[in-house]
């Protein structure tokens, strides 16, 4: 067998120490604005307001807070003013949370 110099043996291999994930983790600011935004247009969509307190959002219903949204680092929260607790979501489940905040609205318009 000839020794061939100059060649790499590794050449073309990746190596786990140069991979990145570019994957949105629960907790990733950018995960967060896209829920918000998307949250914002739901509500939107149901003729609703929303305002922004801190990183979090109140639904608005003729300018009274009928619900607040809270984005955490694992996961998103939805209280309703009559609720003692918070549901909590994974920011898998933008359909259970879109419904969860439709629930509400439907509860609270007149």
């Amino acid at each position: 067998m000839k020794h061939l110099q100059g060649f790499n043996l590794f050449e073309g291999k990746t190596h786990e120490t140069t991979k990145k994930s570019h994957s949105k983790k629960a907790g990733d600011p950018d995960k967060k604005e896209e829920f918000r935004s998307k949250i914002k247009t739901h509500v939107k969509s149901q003729d609703m307001k929303t305002k922004e307190v801190g990183n979090d959002l109140e639904v608005l219903c003729d300018g009274e807070m009928i619900a607040q949204v809270m984005f955490r680092n694992q996961f998103v929260g939805i209280k309703s003013r009559e609720s003692k607790f918070t549901s909590e979501f994974k920011y898998t489940e933008l359909g259970k949370i879109k419904s969860k905040i439709s629930e509400i609205i439907k509860k609270n318009k007149k």
